[in-house]
């Protein structure tokens, strides 16, 4: 089937891509990295961050967009940060501002930065071709990122960072942001360039919190994975409960919810596997894919449609799913896959990877179509929802 036949939100329909094959176009950061995230508060253009982890180097923050029209993928900004960067969110609301956990000789740096203007994305992909760019990162750094408003009171490494969830409905902006250590996690307002601590939590629940997830459906919940569990947390009443005890046998490494319905949760664990929850009724999942041979370091819903899931491992695999079945929107007609079946849950397509593990997946802010995973041996790597 045809998947770019998905039914789209009437408000996003004026963004559609043209179509492309599965080939993958290549990044190099030239330095280990972990940590990517899409430009969420760009519309209008496939960018994504991602922050670099070298011990000897100094290390930096690249702003990396997709130019469909010449259909290339360049390196559009690249900045000095003053450490390892371990954790990254960009703000839904301002493309200059940036939350991330930085590694420094002194600790770790947690905050917020703002990324100077760029000199233009149009002058950096001109200069690429001109110097017979090869997908790389070049010697060109624009500027130093700049410390808008750190909280000193956690010199820890942050498992996550995110900001409030953009309403696309129209209702009220919000500048607060979540930072979340082992055990502890904040939220804060950012509000004339400093973050004021709204709230402070103990979520680790007697194992190390590993991941979260900000719901998109109910702004004052967060849901937090600790060891092979996953709670449940109310801001307001700064109080937590149990939703689904034993979600992994090994530990949960990534969770996302789905962006159409309000009560179903994807999780991906050390045990090679991926389930789909429903919050209301966890007792058992609503399903399980396994497709991985070691862990699956995160998985990711699509922001448009929710029948699109990718999810990406230590076994250096990229997958793209279809699962309609448990989707906002089942398909009604299926043409049969590439393997002969008409499943309404498959696994679409399997990307080509480097021999290294994949820590990082991002689905543009811009289309539906086009995705983005990230190596550790810094490789990013845009990939395109085949037709």
């Amino acid at each position: 089937a045809d998947l770019r036949q998905l039914p789209m939100p009437a408000a996003r329909c004026a963004h559609l891509a043209p179509m492309y094959g599965s080939n993958s176009s290549v990044y190099t950061l030239q330095l280990q990295a972990r940590c990517m995230v899409a430009q969420q508060a760009t519309r209008e253009r496939h960018r994504f961050l991602a922050g670099t982890l070298s011990r000897k180097k100094e290390n930096e923050l690249h702003i990396v967009e997709f130019q469909e029209d010449q259909h290339e993928f360049f390196g559009s900004a690249i900045y000095t940060m003053p450490g390892e960067v371990w954790a990254l969110a960009s703000s839904p609301l301002d493309p200059a501002i940036v939350a991330a956990s930085v590694r420094t000789g002194d600790g770790f740096q947690n905050g917020v930065f703002r990324l100077p203007e760029e000199s233009g994305a149009a002058d950096a992909a001109a200069a690429a071709d001109e110097s017979g760019y090869d997908g790389g990162a070049e010697s060109r750094v624009e500027s130093e990122a700049v410390e808008v408003s750190l909280f000193a009171d956690s010199p820890r490494k942050q498992e996550e960072i995110l900001f409030h969830p953009h309403d696309e409905a129209g209702g009220a902006p919000s500048n607060r942001v979540m930072f979340m250590d082992d055990t502890y996690a904040r939220v804060f307002d950012f509000e004339g360039g400093s973050l004021t601590e709204l709230a402070s939590m103990a979520v680790s629940e007697g194992e190390e919190a590993l991941c979260a997830g900000w719901n998109p459906h109910k702004r004052e919940q967060i849901v937090v994975a600790s060891g092979s569990g996953v709670a449940q947390w109310d801001l307001r009443a700064k109080k937590g409960s149990a939703l689904i005890p034993a979600a992994h046998e090994f530990g949960v490494t990534s969770l996302d919810f789905n962006p159409n319905r309000a009560s179903v949760l994807v999780t991906s664990g050390e045990d090679r596997l991926v389930k789909f929850w429903d919050m209301r009724m966890s007792e058992k999942p609503l399903m399980t894919l396994a497709n991985h041979t070691h862990w699956v370091t995160q998985v990711k819903y699509n922001p448009f449609h929710d029948q699109l899931i990718t999810t990406a491992g230590s076994d250096h695999r990229v997958n793209l799913w279809r699962i309609t079945s448990i989707s906002s929107q089942p398909l009604v007609e299926l043409e049969g896959n590439e393997d002969g079946s008409d499943s309404a849950d498959v696994k679409v397509l399997t990307f080509p990877e480097p021999e290294d593990s994949v820590y990082s997946l991002a689905w543009s802010a811009y289309t539906a179509w086009v995705f983005a995973s990230l190596s550790f041996e810094g490789r990013i790597l845009l990939h395109h929802v085949p037709e």
